[in-house]
């Protein structure tokens, strides 16, 4: 039993351990993560699809601003993350998408570095960058969840998942 085994254990039990600490709304948010933090530990591939529906659908975003929890997106991507790395040292190779995007990811963080340099405004450059940073985290994920032309496939059904059910939400309101 390797350590990885533990982490979605010791994330469940703190988030269960947190919501009995804070209200109402994070009680609730920590009920509805437990059980997904033991099913994506156990399926990660559905780990990567539901991460593409989040994103897609913006839910962290709302969620924060429209309802009053606190950003479900940091800990889900964080959580995404490390099993993608366990994946990747259990299997004992990286993943072909890492090889071929990551420096194209990190070409691009340093051109946006070096535009910092030159920039009239560099609070607002230096919030693209942040912006960048965690967009980069995400996409560095979802290479890392990327084994096969079938999860691709999948990922792709999810995000028009998401696309549907973002309609089908805008035409009930």
């Amino acid at each position: 039993i390797s350590v990885f085994t533990f982490i979605p254990l010791v994330t469940a039990l703190g988030i269960a351990g947190a919501t009995f600490l804070l209200p109402g709304k994070l009680l609730i948010l920590g009920a509805l993560a437990l059980p997904l933090v033991f099913f994506v530990s156990k399926k990660t591939e559905w780990g990567l699809y539901l991460l593409g529906f989040m994103v897609y659908t913006n839910l962290s975003f709302v969620l924060i601003n429209f309802n009053g929890f606190p950003s479900v997106a940091k800990f889900f991507v964080l959580s995404i993350f490390i099993l993608g790395i366990r994946q990747a040292i259990v299997q004992k190779r990286v993943p072909d998408a890492i090889s071929r995007g990551l420096p194209f990811l990190v070409i691009f963080f340093f051109v946006m570095m070096l535009s910092l340099l030159h920039a009239v405004n560099q609070e607002a450059s230096l919030s693209k960058l942040d912006d960048y940073f965690k967009d980069m985290i995400i996409c560095v994920t979802v290479m890392l969840m990327m084994q096969s032309g079938v999860s691709m496939k999948r990922l792709i059904y999810a995000i028009l998942i998401g696309g549907a059910f973002i309609c089908t939400f805008s035409v009930y309101q």
